[in-house]
């Protein structure tokens, strides 16, 4: 009766070792690594993204959710998605969601960029200058309809188009209106 416990326990930290390891082996497939957006910055995002009713985002590599919780907490009328490819941080992202109390924002373990994008009015990203200007925007290039926004958190879009939201000593937030 003893011995029950004993493996049940062993079966478990099993479980969590293969788990861990897929999610590390993974995300180190993602588009950066896990570096939250500033809290103090959501409202400087959230002025500049002005979802309209109805209007979808995307936040790609949305880590633990707290960027698009603060969204979708924002305009409860549009909906938003947040993709995250490491099944650890998704599993977060979906434990702050449930808690947080949000009616819409979904969030999917996938790769963003093996997901069609077709439908997205704005795309949030915080992710490294070099996979946002030779991964990710060939991709939104190809899928986004015209008008939809592309936001960078702290790193440039190299496009003619981009508009830079800049405060001294703060990060600057990049925003290309997709033409």
């Amino acid at each position: 009766m003893e011995m029950l416990p004993l493996i049940i326990q062993g079966l478990l930290l099993i479980a969590f070792a293969v788990f861990a390891y897929f999610s590390l082996v993974r995300s180190s497939l993602s588009l950066a690594p896990w570096v939250p957006t500033r809290s103090k910055d959501f409202a400087r995002v959230q002025s500049i993204i002005c979802l309209k009713p109805g209007q979808k985002l995307y936040e790609i590599g949305c880590g633990d959710a707290r960027v698009a919780i603060s969204i979708a907490k924002r305009f409860p009328e549009a909906l938003v998605v947040g993709v995250e490819i490491s099944p650890l941080m998704y599993c977060i992202a979906c434990a702050r969601t449930f808690f947080s109390g949000v009616k819409n924002l979904r969030i999917q373990c996938a790769d963003a960029l093996k997901m069609n994008l077709r439908d997205a009015d704005v795309v949030y990203v915080y992710a490294l200058p070099k996979t946002v200007n030779q991964t990710l925007m060939p991709k939104l290039r190809s899928e986004l309809k015209r008008g939809s926004v592309l936001i960078s958190y702290s790193f440039s879009i190299n496009d003619e188009g981009v508009v830079v939201h800049s405060i001294p000593g703060e990060a600057n937030i990049y925003v290309l209106m997709m033409t």
